[in-house]
């Protein structure tokens, strides 16, 4: 997968992979910023990035690099 997708949520929640220069239009369309986390059971998935501090404090990890600005 190129380095430029940026994981997001459809506003039904469905997650996906956007490129970086798609993200402002996604966003604007109703989608989230996701970032793929791993739930303490195990689970790997996708949540919005406003959850990303209760996940953690639930128990919950990121998965792979922080998540970051996209390069406009």
């Amino acid at each position: 997968m190129p380095d430029n997708m940026t994981p997001m949520l459809a506003p039904d929640g469905t997650p996906g992979m956007v490129p970086a220069d798609q993200v402002q239009a996604a966003v604007a369309a109703g989608g989230k910023l996701g970032v793929k986390m791993l739930a303490p059971d195990g689970t790997r998935g996708t949540i919005p990035m406003d959850n990303v501090h209760e996940a953690i404090k639930a128990g919950g990890n990121l998965i792979g690099a922080a998540p970051s600005a996209p390069t406009p």
